[in-house]
């Protein structure tokens, strides 16, 4: 089976395509903060230790998410597996800072301590690829850096691959691109279900009918309590 690489940012839809592969049948990479190989690959990736990202690439066939995506390691990738699927999830710029943005503010939201935050809740590995990656140290008036390294990052992989000849499929799921591009792609067929969608940013909401909610459920209780006792 010839591997897949997701070479796109993450929060471009890469749960999502992660997912996908798995429906269509590849061992698939899951770049999960819990997952131990993550914080290993990110450590690997800002220490340059090709030898054994190389060697940490044979236990999968498709891939997404850092270091695999919104790096340069694409260019060893190619070298490595020339004959290697590419593929690009895109998201528009400002759209994807914000969601970023969202995620690493879920613990702090102020943003001069925010990535010290997001480290202390066990994100250790995306808040030191992010700090070495992005030369920052927190999230202080960093948006336009941010979004000129991200485009920049596409305008070089047009370039690159241009360069060399080879095809990449430019994806985004988040607008509704799935199957029907993917696969003709990917020489799979499309499978009998709706495309994933996975890791959409739910808000915690609260509002003024929930006590009354809780106070119902508890009267309910205490009844039901009382029933039982009465047996």
């Amino acid at each position: 089976m010839k591997k897949v690489f997701n070479i796109g940012f993450s929060k471009t839809g890469t749960t999502s395509f992660e997912y996908a592969m798995e429906i269509l049948g590849f061992k698939t990479y899951h770049g999960n903060y819990n997952l131990k190989h993550n914080d290993y690959l990110m450590s690997l990736w800002v220490n340059k230790d090709f030898l054994e990202i190389k060697k940490m690439s044979n236990y999968w066939d498709a891939f997404a998410d850092v270091p695999w995506g919104g790096t340069n390691l694409y260019i060893k990738l190619l070298e490595w597996y020339p004959d290697a699927k590419f593929i690009y999830t895109i998201r528009n710029s400002d759209d994807w800072y914000n969601s970023l943005y969202k995620m690493l503010t879920r613990f702090d939201d102020n943003p001069l301590t925010a990535l010290d935050t997001y480290h202390a809740n066990e994100r250790y590995g995306f808040t030191y690829f992010l700090k070495r990656e992005y030369n920052i140290d927190n999230l202080v008036d960093v948006k336009d850096k941010i979004i000129k390294h991200f485009e920049n990052h596409k305008k070089d992989v047009i370039e690159h691959f241009e360069n060399k000849g080879k095809e990449i499929l430019f994806f985004d799921p988040i607008n509704n691109e799935g199957w029907k591009k993917l696969c003709p792609f990917l020489d799979k067929p499309i499978p009998n279900c709706e495309y994933p969608h996975r890791n959409k940013y739910i808000p915690i909401q609260f509002n003024n009918t929930q006590p009354k909610k809780i106070d119902k459920i508890s009267e309910k209780l205490k009844r039901k309590i009382k029933s039982i006792l009465k047996l």
